[in-house]
């Protein structure tokens, strides 16, 4: 059924209108396109706390600059109960100044002894043979030892955890 000519007027306010149409139709569509093609990430979780059980929790966190003897997790459930240093599974990796896995940090050979540094200043007969007991020594002189960490023999070849 075609439109008789006699019936059809050609302006240029029709062809305006008619163009105007088109591009608002062209921009619609590829505006409706573009936001159904458009991922939506939503990054949230919730635990379904109507189930009386323990919940597995497997995580890779790597610390740079904090030791694993300095790591721990803390939990709290959904009752209040707190667990403090929880440990299951939980395996640490000692990493070294690269962030690679460290062969540990150096212990003193057997009968040696290895300066506590400025702990030694108030238990000048300690010995620090490793890291623990150097960081034990300042702990008890009342001293922060965090500095020491990255310079005192017994503790530079660790220095972060995974």
């Amino acid at each position: 059924a075609e439109v008789h000519d006699d019936y059809r007027v050609k302006t240029k306010s029709g062809g305006l209108i008619s163009l105007a149409s088109l591009a608002t139709m062209t921009i619609l569509f590829f505006s409706e396109l573009d936001n159904y093609l458009t991922v939506e990430v939503v990054d949230h979780i919730k635990v379904d706390t109507t189930l009386n059980q323990k919940l597995p929790i497997g995580v890779n966190f790597t610390f740079p600059r904090i030791r694993c003897d300095e790591v721990s997790v803390d939990s709290v459930d959904s009752f209040g109960q707190s667990q403090i240093d929880a440990s299951g599974s939980l395996t640490k990796f000692e990493l070294d100044s690269q962030g690679f896995h460290s062969v540990g940090d150096k212990k003193a050979a057997k009968g040696d002894c290895l300066p506590c540094l400025e702990a030694a200043d108030f238990y000048p007969e300690m010995c620090c043979n490793d890291c623990q007991e150097l960081k034990q020594a300042y702990r008890k002189a009342g001293l922060p030892y965090y500095h020491i960490l990255d310079t005192a023999v017994q503790c530079k070849n660790t220095v972060g955890c995974q």
